[in-house]
């Protein structure tokens, strides 16, 4: 069975409501599970709360203390085995984190489709052979388990948000 054919559990995190109902909707017409949220106070919520996600869709612009990238790298040190899809209008403002894909705005839904698909099978790919699918093969959801790192509450990162000029 091919990985696309695998029901995925995706936390989108995106500011604005026209860029989270197209992501939730393309992802969920392929059958994927999908959580969503406007800020990285809410995606980091719901990930402390044991949401088990594959993959993180994040854009770069979120709302409040901490931007995508920001986010990007707490879920990357608290949930590893979280693939990270980083999206922007702009270039990345800081390096993602090591593996995470950038993807420009804006992008035919079925891109983004493709991206979390490949590159969730990619770090599935990379557990079975660096030892880490024993996890699954014990019966543990793709995504994660109770024996992943839960990630902090959300806190303030002191990290200033680039935004456009004028906004």
């Amino acid at each position: 069975m091919a990985f696309a054919d695998l029901a995925l559990t995706v936390l989108v995190a995106a500011a604005e409501p026209d860029d989270r109902v197209g992501a939730v909707s393309v992802l969920t017409a392929a059958g994927h599970r999908v959580a969503a949220e406007a800020d990285a106070a809410g995606a980091l919520r719901r990930l402390s709360q044991g949401l088990a996600a594959d993959v993180l869709v994040a854009d770069e612009a979120l709302a409040g203390t901490m931007d995508g990238g920001a986010l990007a790298h707490v879920v990357s040190l608290c949930r590893p085995e979280v693939a990270i899809v980083l999206c922007s209008a702009r270039a990345a403002g800081d390096a993602p984190p090591a593996g995470a894909v950038f993807v420009y705005k804006p992008y035919p839904p079925q891109a983004l489709l493709r991206v979390v698909e490949r590159l969730a099978a990619r770090r599935a790919e990379a557990a079975s052979t660096d030892g880490r699918a024993e996890r699954s093969a014990r019966g543990a959801a793709p995504g994660g388990s109770q024996e992943s790192g839960r990630c902090p509450p959300p806190q303030p990162t002191g990290r200033p948000k680039t935004l456009p000029a004028g906004a």
